[in-house]
């Protein structure tokens, strides 16, 4: 069971893989920094136990700033919007970095107001949704 109750922990974006994983960005509200992290837990029983904690806050690779959607490929890789680094970042089914993209900017590749992530069934595409309306493709 997690540590955290309910009042501590806003969930923001939730989704489910194939295996029965559950991968949630939360902010723990209690912190007086804030922390934006992943979390990875089985629900295949009723336990919800708490596998793994993804990331810390700030800008190296592997580090999220204000991480808003997730989307699971069919390999299982893991790409998550790191909305305040302006890049997706892609990372293994167990949580290690392994790529990113993306930079601040309006041009090819660039994000201004990057808000959501999708990958198509084949994963051999990365869509993405910014506030402004504009998508793209990576």
């Amino acid at each position: 069971m997690w540590t955290k109750s309910a009042k501590e922990i806003l969930a923001k974006y939730i989704v489910i893989s194939p295996a029965l994983l559950i991968l949630i960005i939360w902010f723990a509200s209690t912190s007086a920094s804030g922390s934006d992290n992943i979390i990875n837990s089985n629900i295949a029983s009723n336990n919800y136990t708490l596998l793994i904690k993804w990331c810390t806050k700030g800008t190296a690779d592997g580090q999220l700033m204000f991480p808003h959607s997730i989307a699971i490929a069919s390999d299982g890789h893991v790409y998550v919007t790191d909305t305040g680094n302006k890049r997706i970042q892609k990372f293994s089914s167990n949580g290690k970095y392994v790529t990113k993209r993306g930079s601040e900017g309006t041009g090819d590749g660039q994000f201004k107001g990057l808000h959501h992530v999708a990958v198509d069934p084949s994963g051999d595409f990365v869509y993405t949704i910014e506030l402004s309306n504009q998508s793209s493709k990576i």
